[in-house]
């Protein structure tokens, strides 16, 4: 009942997590239902703003169909920042996972190829995801219409000609993402291009097809180690009963190869 802005009414929560909220609301004036993102006040300083605007800003620069669309920004009672993004109803791919099993290789090739279009247009732009995982895959339902979303650009890295600037907000030496997804670059804290979500597609893509995690050590320090130095399992080799091709194999042993170079 809470309304943010002047103009959102909060209906419910849909999530919560390191940096703050993301509520239902309904837009009084346009009767529309959007999500809306809002900063944890006690999270709020000149360092997290800056974070949450650029989430913003990276969000609504993009314009393909599997990003969420970014409406406005602002700030509640000049404390409470926070910005407004379609509303979407669906299952994550790690909620799929975990209802369903693994997903039948027809479909997850074809619903990983709309995931790669987009971060390719992502990568044109400039702009890393850095925590891809099936979590932040999402396949949605509006209109009977299936439809496919990349969420959470909250540690998003923008690449730039200026690379001082394009580093002002993660200095050297911070580790973001989640670790059985993470590529030996991000893990160790390194600079990471395009070929860093290349390889958490290659997690993630193993994962949804296998039911397994590529890497899995009993802490998280761990599985990064695991990532650095071991050598990446084949499909085959945990799931034999799913009967994989040796080309499926090798496609996603080059997208977990351990130097960038290696990668597509």
């Amino acid at each position: 009942g809470t309304i943010i802005g002047g103009t959102f009414r909060i209906i419910s929560t849909i999530g919560e997590g390191g940096m703050g909220h993301v509520y239902l609301v309904d837009h009084a004036a346009l009767n529309r239902r959007f999500a809306l993102k809002v900063l944890s006040p006690q999270l709020v300083n000149q360092e997290n703003w800056l974070r949450f605007q650029s989430e913003a800003k990276t969000l609504a620069a993009l314009n393909h169909p599997i990003f969420v669309k970014v409406y406005d920004l602002g700030i509640h009672e000049h404390s409470v920042p926070y910005y407004s993004m379609d509303f979407i109803s669906g299952r994550s791919l790690a909620e799929i996972l975990e209802e369903d099993g693994p997903m039948p290789l027809n479909e997850a090739l074809d619903l990983f190829i709309e995931v790669l279009d987009g971060l390719a247009y992502a990568h044109r732009n400039g702009i890393i995801h850095r925590d891809i995982k099936p979590a932040n895959i999402m396949q949605c339902s509006n209109d009977d219409i299936a439809a496919v979303k990349v969420l959470d650009f909250g540690i998003s890295k923008l690449i730039s000609s200026n690379e001082k600037a394009a580093q002002g907000l993660t200095s050297a030496g911070e580790i973001f993402g989640s670790p059985f997804y993470m590529s030996p670059e991000q893990s160790l804290g390194e600079s990471v291009d395009s070929r860093s979500d290349i390889y958490s597609i290659g997690c993630t893509l193993f994962e949804v097809l296998s039911g397994f995690v590529p890497f899995e050590g009993s802490n998280s320090f761990e599985t990064l180690i695991l990532h650095q130095e071991s050598a990446p399992p084949l499909l085959s080799e945990v799931a034999p009963q799913l009967k994989f091709s040796q080309p499926l194999d090798y496609v996603i042993a080059k997208c977990l190869a351990k130097l960038p170079q290696d990668r597509y």
